[in-house]
């Protein structure tokens, strides 16, 4: 099959930054046994293997006139005051609710919603979390925009959509605190009973080698490769508290 863009070969003095230590090796590439996923990206640079390479990647992209529109260089967000009393509802009510929310414009119209109980191996090396439940919310991204890589119009869809991501998650979190139950977007601490929305930075998932794809908020929020014609599902386990 032809290719519809020419193979990119990344320039010598990036592929110096890379150093010694292999993309696969972090991704789990040939192992048999499931464990955590490593960093690989977007964390403290002087703690990641490739840190040099993300700094210099910040650096372009902030260097960009269109790449620093869509950049969270001073992201702020406090999260709604947990109401005291809480709402009661049927499990199924809940997702029924939370789904309609998250789907609708003060959501974000997420594409996917989903309902289920953490795993440690779903966190990155070194995190985990106490709440009792995540929520999946999938983004999709513009597959047009995408195949431009490594254009800067594919980073701005990108950083456009993982921000939408964020948005989403953290209103459901207010959402759901406005509930009467914790709930927590980007890694914030909440309250043990309740709902858990973590940051695309917390969790994802090495299973036979592979890494799936995933990368969760708790809720879970995720960018998605999905096609924006595609229905919203949901998808649960049973039984919620």
């Amino acid at each position: 099959m032809q290719r519809r863009t020419a193979v990119w070969p990344a320039p010598d003095e990036l592929v110096e930054l890379m150093g010694d230590v292999s993309g696969n090796e972090l991704n789990g590439w040939g192992e048999t046994e499931d464990r955590q996923p490593t960093l690989v990206m977007w964390a403290n640079p002087a703690k990641i293997a490739h840190g040099p390479v993300q700094v210099r990647m910040t650096e372009e992209f902030v260097a960009h006139r269109e790449l620093r529109s869509v950049l969270r260089l001073d992201d702020r967000h406090t999260p709604a005051p947990i109401s005291s009393e809480r709402t009661v509802r049927s499990p199924a009510d809940w997702v029924h609710e939370l789904t309609d929310f998250a789907t609708s414009d003060l959501g974000h119209n997420v594409e996917l919603v989903a309902v289920t109980k953490p795993r440690t191996e779903w966190f990155f090396e070194g995190r985990t979390s106490e709440m009792p439940w995540i929520i999946l919310l999938a983004i999709a991204m513009d597959h047009a925009e995408l195949a431009t890589a490594p254009e800067h119009t594919s980073a701005i869809e990108v950083h456009r959509q993982y921000n939408r991501g964020t948005a989403a998650a953290r209103a459901l979190a207010d959402w759901i605190r406005m509930q009467g139950f914790g709930a927590a977007a980007g890694g914030l601490n909440a309250s043990k009973s309740g709902f858990s929305t973590s940051t695309a930075r917390s969790t994802s998932r090495v299973l036979r080698g592979h890494a799936t794809g995933l990368r969760t908020l708790e809720l879970i929020r995720t960018c998605c490769f999905i096609s924006r014609s595609r229905p919203v599902q949901t998808w649960r386990r049973w039984p919620l508290p």
